[in-house]
């Protein structure tokens, strides 16, 4: 330390530093040739300071972390420099500065700070030393010129380098032009000797995970990085996470609703196709009605031919031949009334609010319907119903009420649930034995169809990683073994 101080002092009065001591010199002959060849009043100047910068080492070992040790040197630069601006930044990754140690009276709006955030982002990005105005200590710097609002003001910036030469902090100062010489001089060793505890401030804000990376890429041996990523690959293999089972899933309605052909007729119009959205009471499909017309007109005759039979009858006393009239007219009267309540059934309505899942009547148009055949399939959509499919290897790990989040392709958002419901039986789905399981969903907007497509992932037990990942290929492998 008495080797910086004594060319400190050397230089503030003439004292060339060879006249000193040689740069190879030991700390004992630093002090011996310091003793000699500074005047006695120097030799006490160098003694204060020494006390000083013992004082300010004193104060930065009692740092918890590296942003105090910024704010605690900004403190004590203030009072030793003898100025009222010094700005202590620690350099992050690109060139970023986080300026934390703050000592100012004239710098307190967050615009002129920014100021001093990239003065001294020049020194992080790679320049030794930059400073305004010009002159043989530093490069200038137009930024620094920005710092420099006041007559007669000198503003620089130095940089606090780690061994390898990373700059791990910047020091800026902003002080009087008369003062800058000795301040720069003094603040530019002072640098160079607290790098070694800014460094060891440094190695200690580095994670844990972080330290044992560097352990494992360091001056080590092989076997010992073999050693240490075994032991972390094992260690994290024990961590418990949620155990998510991926599975396909498909949108189903809640339930189904089926209209179907009333009576025998003939295919006049399809009004709908499959996908259609209806309303409750929407045509879905008409009737032909011209071989209803003929039936009724040929009712009406034989009708009238009843009557004209049982008035004969009567007239000529012949009871049983009216008796069999008067049935066959009230025979007829049954069919027209049928035929009637058809022709108000020529029209067929949705029963529901919906979409048409299937359609038996496209380009159908003139053909022929037998009672009660299936037309139109129509789901409701204000809740559905999405099916899980999940793999025999996972079902032991499935139980109903677990959580399950749901991607369809055809949204963009994910879909949160609870499983409702597991079939005890396996079924089949794209030629693999599955259990399906149900999710119900509101919903909104319509925006879920049945048919649509997509993946789920069931959120299980906790379960160790190392068994997550390698628990499926080591029951192939114990299968292939025949165990």
């Amino acid at each position: 330390m008495i080797r910086f101080v004594a060319i400190m002092i050397a230089t503030e009065n003439g004292i060339s530093e060879k006249e000193i001591v040689k740069s190879k010199f030991s700390e004992n002959e630093c002090n011996e040739a310091a003793a000699k060849t500074i005047p006695n009043n120097i030799e006490s100047k160098a003694e204060s300071w020494a006390t000083q910068l013992l004082k300010l080492r004193i104060a930065l070992d009692q740092a918890s972390s590296l942003t105090v040790f910024a704010e605690i040197l900004a403190k004590q630069l203030v009072r030793i420099l003898k100025c009222r601006n010094v700005f202590v930044g620690i350099c992050k990754r690109m060139g970023e500065v986080d300026l934390v140690g703050i000592e100012s009276d004239d710098f307190s709006s967050e615009s002129s700070l920014e100021v001093v955030r990239n003065a001294a982002r020049e020194v992080a990005l790679g320049q030794v030393c930059v400073g305004w105005p010009r002159n043989n200590r530093w490069s200038p710097s137009l930024v620094h010129r920005e710092l420099v609002s006041a007559a007669h003001s000198t503003a620089f910036s130095v940089a606090i380098r780690a061994g390898d030469g990373d700059v791990m902090g910047i020091v800026t100062v902003v002080i009087t032009e008369n003062n800058s010489a000795l301040a720069f001089q003094q603040l530019d060793p002072i640098c160079q000797l607290l790098a070694p505890q800014m460094e060891f401030q440094r190695q200690h804000a580095i994670s844990p995970w972080k330290r044992c990376l560097e352990y494992a890429t360091g001056n080590t041996t092989l076997f010992q990085r073999w050693l240490v990523g075994i032991s972390a690959a094992l260690l994290l293999g024990m961590i418990p996470i949620p155990h998510r089972i991926s599975c396909d899933a498909e949108v189903n309605p809640m339930v189904r609703r089926f209209v179907a052909a009333p009576f025998e007729g003939i295919l006049r119009s399809s009004a709908v196709s499959a996908g259609d959205l209806v309303a409750q009471g929407q045509m879905l499909a008409s009737l032909d009605e011209d071989e209803m017309r003929l039936q009724v007109s040929s009712i009406s005759a034989e009708e009238e031919l009843a009557r004209k039979t049982k008035a004969s009858a009567l007239a000529n006393g012949e009871a049983l031949e009216a008796q069999q009239a008067k049935l066959e007219l009230r025979k007829l009267t049954y069919k027209r009334e049928l035929l009637t309540d058809r022709s108000d059934s020529l029209i067929l309505h949705s029963p529901i609010d919906g979409v048409v899942l299937k359609s038996e009547l496209e380009d159908a148009e003139g053909a022929p319907l037998t009672k009660g055949q299936v037309l139109f399939e129509i789901a409701p959509l204000e809740k559905v119903k999405i099916k899980v499919f999940i793999s025999q290897q996972d079902v032991a790990f499935v139980s109903e009420g677990m959580d399950v989040i749901v991607s369809v392709d055809s949204i963009s958002h994910k879909l949160v649930g609870t499983l409702n419901r597991i079939q005890p039986q396996s079924d089949t789905f794209e030629n693999e034995s599955v259990f399906v399981a149900e999710v119900e969903f509101e919903n909104r907007n319509n925006e879920l169809k049945p048919g649509m497509q997509g993946y789920a992932v069931v959120v299980s037990e906790f379960q160790p990683i190392g068994w997550i990942l390698f628990h499926k290929p080591a029951r192939y492998f114990k299968r292939l073994a025949g165990f």
